[in-house]
């Protein structure tokens, strides 16, 4: 099992020091009425090219798939982000890892950096 430590020098306290997110980085998110943080993986930051189709999103020539239809915690179906060719993105796009935990950027589009929370790090002694 990977054990992962939350970044100390990460955190947005008034975001006077910000530390730096990257592509590929694994962040916490708390966004549209989630009850707690949730975890997410950086695959898209601000000025990148992102398209969008009905089935997935491809960035950078990765192709994320929409798996199933989703539904918030209300059971209401979730629509997913606009159609469309998003050049010079102004937010991040975050993905989940975890294929039965999927409200990512493929149903809120990109999020602004006070939305991230924190940067995650593997903790390199396991």
């Amino acid at each position: 099992m990977k054990e992962y430590l939350v970044e100390k020098n990460a955190f947005f306290s008034n975001h006077d020091t910000p530390c730096r997110i990257s592509h590929g980085d694994l962040v916490g998110v708390h966004f549209h009425g989630l009850e707690y943080p949730c975890r997410r993986r950086v695959i898209a930051v601000p000025g990148d090219h992102v398209i969008v189709t009905r089935h997935s999103l491809l960035v950078s020539g990765a192709l994320y798939p929409f798996y199933a239809e989703r539904f918030d915690h209300h059971k209401k179906k979730l629509s997913v982000y606009p159609c469309g060719v998003y050049t010079q993105t102004i937010g991040y796009w975050v993905i989940s890892e975890n294929k039965s935990d999927l409200l990512d950027s493929r149903y809120w589009g990109p999020i602004s950096r006070k939305h991230i929370l924190y940067t995650i790090q593997k903790d390199q002694k396991n």
